[in-house]
């Protein structure tokens, strides 16, 4: 089975929205097991500069899920700017 989920975040920082972003997470048969395809898209606001912050947050929670799940590490892709 393949599946698809959306979710849109917007992010404050004192008070102030500095970013929004819409992620993809697909979801895909893949031999015995499952493939994770994630997919984000983001503007910074309000002359917030992110300096890569937020790749390294998403690249530590699927480290985290991957050992949760047990798995073995995948090649990770890097984002284009």
């Amino acid at each position: 089975m393949n599946m698809s989920l959306r979710a849109f975040n917007e992010m404050y920082l004192n008070g102030v929205r500095i970013s929004v972003s819409l992620a993809t997470l697909e979801l895909t048969a893949e031999g015995t097991g499952t493939r994770l395809t994630v997919t984000e898209q983001g503007r910074f606001l309000n002359g917030y500069e992110d300096k890569g912050a937020c790749a390294h947050g998403t690249g530590m929670l699927l480290a985290e899920l991957t050992h949760t799940l047990g798995a073995t590490p995948p090649a990770m892709a890097r984002a284009q700017n």
